[in-house]
């Protein structure tokens, strides 16, 4: 009786987690991407409280700084994806930072009056110049990238598709300098079949690599299309390469791309009709080509849907993105879905090995596990982007997250968040950390692709779309039209210090150097070495020995000669002293801030 009383208890609370209510994802619906004249709007203008930004403000924990949303660009186009994570933003130097963004023109005509816009900054986003739309016709799903080489050194390179005659074909305009916004514009002429939403990544020589797809529509299955150009001459170099993957169908694929260093460049395909894994269900495939683009690796894959250990088919999605880091590693960034909404996951695969799991579902307070409304191509996380801190210690992915509660007119909103994790083990176990919030709706994160180092910290440039009225008008929502906006904002990781690699040297012995410069305000550096590698903390106190910073925290660091850079601002004149221990090394020197 105890036994059969057991079992029963067992399969009741079975039926409670697995048979609960599903909320189950419209896949096929969600599958479908936005033809270029199926928009979909009910005419309805949304009229409800105006967008409000975010002030810079702190987390709860004190790890990192929200600089506050900066309105770059407007318009009432609101789908700025057919799946893969567009980059938005460019960021060279303080002075020099692009963005691009598409809209529409006019509230009445969503999709006759679509258009591309460029802006610049030249003090660090606190401020963006509108610089108008390129081209002056209808043009869709931009890509942008920035040049590294000759007249094209640091100007905005913008790739999109739009049709000036009978063919639907794709573009590449490169301003004449950098925040000029007088681009010159070279349509694709090899004469194939909807050559249509390019993305743009600049290849170590110089050359920009446009990886794009050829859309037959519903009749064939898709391809993946790669070509190169040469920004500083305005011509094609060398012939299209097409590279498709033994996926059972490529119909409705999704892809992303990446270049790198020493040629290296990368093509990934989510061949979302797919039927050819091990429990059929799609996969993602990845090329590779180490010549800069002129050729390419067979397809090889990056990842495999599986069973989870609740017996959901576990397939991935429609976000991707990719970034090298200057090592010549790739990092693949994907969500996937079971077959219900709380299923949602963000993964990132290094050099296509196993993927980690950055974010779930049911780790985030308030994520949806349901819809309150018919949104269409929706999961609750989804449009991943990824970036590598410019010392390659860091990767960063940012997503968006349905919430449950954040209603308006019926739609629910997405808001931004982020997680890191050392790119040594990939392990995303740091706090999730929440960038955006309310009832506006934050979704198409685009970090940049490199984190630079600013001041001694990290210092994440992004764009998001923000919009007042959560869905899409311009897709297959049906939600009101409303006036969206691209914001810029930064993160600083208060808790996270860039460790600078300085050459290639391995040192014989362990040192802590003297600062530079000495006397200082309020930037100095600091420069060790470790002859091997250590778990180190490096630390500054005031001359009455209490903490006053923490530049690094008992990080794992590789042998070599090594930099950080130290932020004085907020610390009054005085002597300092720092303090390293690294392994069973540790040593003490003096600095002197003199404001």
């Amino acid at each position: 009786m105890r036994k059969n009383l057991s079992l029963l208890i067992l399969m009741v609370f079975s039926v409670s987690i697995f048979a609960g209510p599903r909320f189950l994802v419209d896949k096929e619906k969600s599958k479908i991407k936005l033809d270029e004249n199926g928009i979909v709007t009910n005419g309805v203008i949304y009229n409800g409280p105006p967008m409000q930004l975010e002030p810079m403000s702190r987390d709860n924990y004190g790890l990192f700084t929200r600089g506050p949303e900066v309105m770059v660009l407007t318009g009432y186009y609101d789908w700025q994806t057919n799946g893969d994570c567009k980059k938005n933003i460019g960021y060279v130097s303080p002075s020099i930072m692009h963005a691009m963004y598409m809209v529409s023109l006019d509230s009445t005509q969503i999709s006759p009056s679509r258009r591309t816009k460029y802006a610049f900054s030249n003090d660090h986003g606190a401020t963006w110049g509108d610089l108008g739309v390129i081209p002056s016709i209808r043009s869709g799903f931009p890509s942008m990238t920035v040049g590294t080489t000759g007249a094209s050194q640091d100007v905005a390179i913008i790739g999109n598709h739009y049709q000036p005659g009978a063919q639907l074909t794709s573009g590449v305009h490169v301003d004449v300098s950098a925040g000029a916004g007088s681009f010159n514009s070279t349509l694709w002429n090899f004469n194939q079949t909807n050559f249509i939403w390019p993305q743009m990544n600049t290849l170590s020589n110089g050359n920009v690599m446009v990886a794009a797809e050829t859309y037959q529509g519903a009749a064939a299955t898709d391809s993946g299309i790669v070509n190169v150009f040469n920004p500083n001459t305005g011509s094609w170099v060398g012939n299209p390469k097409i590279l498709n993957s033994p996926a059972t169908s490529q119909l409705s694929m999704r892809w992303t791309s990446a270049a790198g260093p020493g040629g290296r460049a990368l093509y990934v395909i989510s061949a979302i009709s797919d039927a050819g894994s091990s429990v059929g269900n799609n996969r993602i495939f990845y090329f590779t080509s180490t010549d800069n683009g002129n050729t390419w690796s067979t397809a090889n894959v990056l990842f495999s849907s599986f069973i989870d250990p609740t017996g959901d088919t576990v397939e991935a999605w429609l976000g991707l993105d990719a970034v090298y880091d200057n090592a010549g590693n790739f990092y693949v960034v994907f969500n996937t879905i079971a077959d219900s909404f709380q299923t949602a996951k963000i993964w990132v695969s290094k050099n296509a090995g196993t993927p980690s799991l950055v974010a779930a579902n049911l780790e985030i307070p308030g994520s949806a596990k349901s819809l309150t409304s018919s949104m269409g191509n929706v999961i609750t996380m989804d449009w991943p982007s990824v970036s590598v801190s410019q010392d390659g210690n860091y990767v960063f992915v940012a997503f968006s997250v349905l919430k449950q509660a954040d209603v308006v007119n019926n739609f629910q909103a997405f808001d931004v968040h982020m997680r890191y994790a050392l790119t040594s083990n990939m392990t995303f176990n740091a706090p999730l950390m929440q960038i955006t919030q309310g009832t506006n709706d934050e979704r198409y994160v685009a970090l940049n692709r490199v984190t630079p180092i600013f001041g001694g910290y990290y210092r994440i440039h992004m764009t998001y779309q923000k919009d007042p009225q959560p869905g899409s008008s311009a897709f297959n929502d049906n939600a009101p039209v409303s006036s969206a906006s691209l914001i810029y904002r930064y993160i600083v990781m208060d808790s996270l210090i860039g460790i600078i690699n300085i050459g290639n040297e391995i040192p014989r012995e362990y040192s802590l150097e003297q600062n530079y410069p000495n006397p200082f305000n309020p930037l100095t550096k600091i420069r060790f070495n470790l002859p091997k590698a250590e778990n180190v903390t490096l630390t500054v106190y005031n001359s009455l020995g209490q903490l006053v910073a923490t530049l690094v925290q008992n990080e794992f660091v590789s042998a070599g000669v090594k930099e950080v850079s130290f932020d004085a601002s907020d610390l009054p004149s005085g002597v300092y002293l720092y303090r390293i221990k690294a392994g069973d090394f540790t040593d003490t020197r003096k600095m002197i801030l003199v404001k």
